[in-house]
Formats: C-alpha cells, sequence, structure tokens
C-alpha cells in the first residue's frame, strides 16, 4: 500500500554536550531549532535543512532533499519570550508575502514556562522532523511536526504534514498555559494538523486526521503497560485520513511515530526503550499530549533509529 524507503534518524535533546538552552527569551525556540536543522552544535551534525530567510527573531526553514514538496515552516519568535507563532506555507514565496498557509493566521507554541529551562527532543531527518518540549503537567509534551510522509496516493505531489500543539489560552500572554489540545486528538483533523495540499493537488491546506490502533477507543478498554495479557505492550502506526466529497480514506502514514495501545504514564518522557521489536532499533516513549487529567491517552514510541518515508 506504501511505497516507503528506511531512512535514518537523529536524536538531538537538551542534554547533549554544547546543546542550546530553551530558556524563556526572544529567539531561543529559533535558536534550538536552527541548530538542530541547519548548523549543528557540539559533535551533532545538523539534519541539512535550509533557512531560507532569518531575522533576529524570525526563521523559514526547508528540507533540501530532492524529493521534498518544498514546502516551509516560519517561526515568528519575537515579542513574547515563551511563545512562538508558528505557521507553515506551500512556497518560499507564499511565506515571503504571507499567502497560502495553513490558516488564516498562526499558532500560538508555548515552548517554557515561568522562566524554567525546558527540556527539549528533535528528532528526524533531512525530510522530515518532531520537535518535542516537556510541559508544566505531571507528564506529556508539547510538539511540533513537519515534513514529508509516505503517501497511499502514487501521483502524490503535495505529501506533507504540519502538526502543532497550539495553546489557545495564551492570548495576549507570554507563558505556557496548563494544557493544549494534542494534534493527534481527532481522526477528523480539527485539532492543529493540516496536509499541504488535498491528495488531488486542488485544496491548501486541508485538514489531516490521524488513526491507529486503539487509539479512538475510551480508556478503559485500553490496558495499562505492561498489558496483563502479553506482559509487554502493543503500539501501531499512525494513519494520516483525509476527508474528501465521497467520505475520505487513508493518505498516508505518519513517518517515525507509534501510538501505543497501552497506556505507558509510568514511563518518563525521554525513555529510551530496547528490545520492543524484532530489530535492533531503538524508540523513545513521549506523552504526546498534555491537555487532559488524567493524562496517558496518547503514549506514543518514537523511533531513534530510522523512518519509514
Amino acid at each position: 500500500m506504501f511505497n516507503t524507503t528506511r531512512t535514518p534518524v537523529t536524536v538531538f535533546k537538551s542534554t547533549d554536550p554544547g546543546a542550546p538552552v530553551l530558556a524563556s527569551a526572544e529567539g531561543a525556540l529559533k535558536t534550538v531549532l536552527k541548530a538542530c536543522l541547519v548548523t549543528g552544535y557540539g559533535t551533532k551534525t545538523a539534519l541539512g535543512w535550509e533557512a531560507l530567510s532569518e531575522s533576529d527573531f524570525e526563521i523559514t526553514f526547508r528540507s533540501r532533499h530532492v524529493k521534498a514538496t518544498k514546502c516551509c515552516l516560519v517561526i515568528n519568535n519575537k515579542t513574547k519570550q515563551r511563545v512562538a507563532q508558528v505557521r507553515a506555507f506551500l512556497t518560499h514565496a507564499d511565506a515571503v508575502s504571507n499567502n497560502n498557509g495553513n490558516t488564516s493566521s498562526t499558532y500560538n507554541f508555548a515552548y517554557n514556562r515561568s522562566g524554567m529551562i525546558q527540556k527539549w527532543w528533535l528528532i528526524g531527518n533531512d525530510r522530515a522532523f518532531v520537535f518535542l518540549v516537556n510541559t508544566s503537567n505531571s507528564a506529556g509534551t508539547r510538539f511540533i511536526y513537519f515534513g514529508d510522509f509516505a503517501s497511499a496516493s502514487p501521483a502524490d505531489n503535495f505529501n506533507n504534514i504540519f502538526l502543532c500543539s497550539y495553546d489557545g489560552s495564551v492570548g495576549t500572554s507570554d507563558n505556557m498555559s496548563t494544557g493544549s489540545s494534542s494534534p493527534l486528538y481527532g481522526s477528523s483533523g480539527a485539532y492543529y494538523s493540516y496536509f499541504s495540499k488535498s491528495y488531488d493537488g486542488i485544496v491548501a491546506w486541508p485538514s489531516a486526521g490521524t488513526n491507529a490502533i486503539g487509539k479512538e477507543l475510551a480508556r478503559p478498554a485500553r490496558g495499562i503497560y505492561p498489558n496483563v495479557i502479553s506482559g509487554g505492550l502493543a503500539a501501531s502506526e499512525i494513519y494520516l485520513l483525509e476527508q474528501t466529497g465521497s467520505g475520505g480514506g487513508i493518505r498516508g502514514i505518519l513517518g517515525g511515530i507509534f501510538f501505543g495501545f497501552d497506556r505507558m504514564g509510568g514511563i518518563p518522557d525521554g525513555t529510551e526503550l530496547y528490545n520492543v521489536d524484532s530489530s535492533d532499533d531503538v524508540w523513545i516513549k513521549f506523552e504526546m499530549d498534555d491537555s487532559s487529567s488524567p493524562q496517558h491517552d496518547f503514549s506514543c514510541l518514537i523511533n531513534a533509529t530510522a523512518w519509514d518515508m
């Protein structure tokens, strides 16, 4: 169904030697992302993305890969020290003219609370990445995912996805609220997740839904890790759904991230797991949500070795 290529990924994290600090400061998020995607730091080589335009507090990122869709991600980290404005565009020209963005407005991505030094992770390659930051809650992360995905449509020239944890409670304040809705929440894509264009290339930035085995089940129907039956855990790929006039269907798969059927709240975010499957791949556990209480409804595993792209 999907013609994929196994593509190695690199893991960047705030505890690396020489890693930039995600502090309470204008430009802090921009600095961290640029170090991971463009310049590198310490002994870590950057992922090879390009910065098409840059000012003191704003930057536009784009993949250099020959097969990339050439969509752009703009980070505006000006005027606020703990919140950045994040928006995706079809082309660099659109980003410059502020046209053909994912919505009519930007998203508030709150990355710091009360001046704390935040833990962060970025995992990805030269075509796609996910950036995660810990939150004020007892568990959970906020994240940005941007890049290409493996499409079910053989003629898909816009197989780019943008997901962003949106802090709608920020408003005019400059702080992280106590919760934000996960972009993985809705199967219809109502929670800040977008394809760059529809599968037929006609509609710009249609909503992207997500689904996985057990994702739509109520909490009591899912187990708590370790699973009482298997003694281990179960996880599945996350499928990307697009609504169409005839009902829609599976558009593609989200690279690198698996949804955990078993709730894994007892495992700290950022924990590396080994021997999860029959391969030698390393997986990292994250709660990819911080909106609900109790949490642990979005326990996910991110492959830290390679993604199917």
